[in-house]
């Protein structure tokens, strides 16, 4: 993939739409040559590879499909390609005049969809990871969507944070939109998605038209507004909600054909954001805030067995695609790389 032309060319893409149309753009030459960054010596204990990536933070990153390369954004919007293998520093620009919160890799590797906000209007842009050539630039109906995934196959996308917007990626075009506050994502297969609202309601809708095809409701809070649905497992069998109450984090995996709970982790080592691992038989979980334990950690699934594998402020992280390893991004700009518990 041409990723280091490629998304240079995204982000200088300048024109916005409340439809998608396609544009048209020069693509500029990379800012910088490729460089090998060493690893730096206070790599933590463990860790399988550790470099620094920026003097300050790294909010987000995503792995190629292939793994080979991850994609870090950092505070300014600065965005660098990375090669994992050896650290390879392959691109490095800024992002002009755009705020940067989120990209994404089709699982099929033919695009990039990066979110951000630009003049008090968020756009969602789209191009062609092999060419480098910018595909469409639209707007969703709403300011304020931050979080993109795309369906196992490539053919839907889904952004959600003050609403939800599904689209179709043959044609672009927007087959549903809902304005709500409710946490969701869409399932691996793009034929539903699943919300949760903040009281803990829990539906499975059809992903054109919305409908609730089934329904729960979780136990009831002290604080009403505690729930968040976390993760969705590839396979499409089970998804993950969170509950903060009372100063504590609880993660309950849920089967979705029936809402039956399959594993609760409770108590002062869980936090959240959680993921489940592309193999869907670990939990990873992490946190840089009060809401718990400052650190990189993994659960078994079947057993509940817990291993602590970074302690400290972790801003993000995420799965390889093959799930043997685990990135993250520390609160000093460094990237550092774990290998996932082979539980027996």
């Amino acid at each position: 993939m041409c990723l280091s032309v490629a998304l240079p060319a995204l982000l200088l893409a300048g024109c916005s739409h409340t439809h998608p149309v396609p544009v048209s753009v020069a693509i500029p030459k990379p800012v910088l040559k490729a460089a090998v960054v060493p690893a730096v010596s206070d790599a933590p204990p463990g860790a399988l590879a550790h470099w620094k990536a920026s003097s300050v933070l790294v909010y987000f990153f995503a792995f190629s499909p292939d793994g080979k390369q991850l994609l870090t954004v950092s505070e300014g919007n600065q965005v660098k390609i990375w090669a994992i293998a050896n650290r390879t520093l392959l691109h490095s620009f800024q992002a002009p005049d755009d705020s940067i919160s989120g990209l994404v890799y089709s699982p099929n590797g033919r695009w990039i969809a990066a979110i951000g906000d630009k003049k008090e209007r968020s756009y969602i842009d789209i191009y062609d990871a092999h060419t480098g050539h910018p595909i469409l630039r639209f707007s969703p109906e709403v300011i304020g969507i931050y979080n993109l995934k795309f369906s196992r196959d490539s053919s839907r996308l889904m952004g959600h944070g003050s609403a939800i917007s599904i689209w179709d990626t043959k044609t672009w075009r927007n087959l549903y939109h809902l304005k709500t506050d409710d946490s969701a994502m869409l399932m691996p297969n793009g034929q539903r998605f699943v919300r949760c609202s903040t009281a803990g309601v829990i539906h499975v809708c059809d992903a054109r038209t919305g409908i609730t095809v089934r329904k729960w409701r979780m136990a009831a809070s002290k604080n009403d507004h505690s729930y968040t649905l976390q993760s969705i497992s590839n396979d499409g069998r089970a998804f993950m909600v969170s509950k903060y109450e009372n100063d504590q984090m609880t993660l309950r995996l849920l089967k979705v054909s029936t809402g039956q709970q399959i594993r609760k982790f409770s108590g002062d080592k869980v936090n959240s954001p959680a993921t489940f691992s592309p193999r869907g038989d670990t939990v990873a979980n992490w946190s840089f805030d009060d809401r718990g334990p400052d650190q990189l950690a993994f659960w078994n699934v079947r057993t509940g067995e817990y291993k602590q594998v970074y302690e400290g402020g972790v801003m993000s992280a995420a799965f390889s695609p093959d799930g043997k390893t685990v990135a993250m991004s520390d609160t000093m700009g460094g990237i550092n790389i774990f290998r996932v518990p082979n539980w027996k």
